[in-house]
């Protein structure tokens, strides 16, 4: 779950994960992310390319830089919540195209 707020180009949101829950990678291919965990406890999946993932455990005051192009995912041990300020925003306000890819399998 998000709720977006809206700051200048960037776009804040509080996000929510269910506990016990694996997140697929996903890239943002023109967004910068800056995540600040302020509750739960599990793993953030970072990586350029399959193969070179790296499992990151996490925890409340954490926080994490995930540029543009990089793959990300989530492997929540407990329910989490966290802020992500991403700028741009991930919703293009012109088209409502949304700045969002799946990993594919090789």
């Amino acid at each position: 779950m998000r709720r977006p707020t809206k700051v200048g180009t960037a776009a804040i949101d509080f996000v929510t994960l269910d506990a016990q829950v694996f997140y697929k990678p996903h890239v943002h291919q023109r967004s910068d992310s800056k995540i600040f965990i302020t509750e739960g406890f599990g793993y953030l999946l970072l990586g350029k390319e399959p193969g070179d993932e790296m499992l990151i455990p996490y925890k409340p005051g954490d926080s994490f830089y995930v540029s543009r192009g990089m793959f990300h995912g989530f492997l929540s041990v407990s329910v989490t919540h966290f802020v992500s300020v991403n700028d741009p925003e991930i919703l293009d306000p012109v088209t409502g195209a949304v700045d969002l890819r799946f990993r594919t399998p090789r």
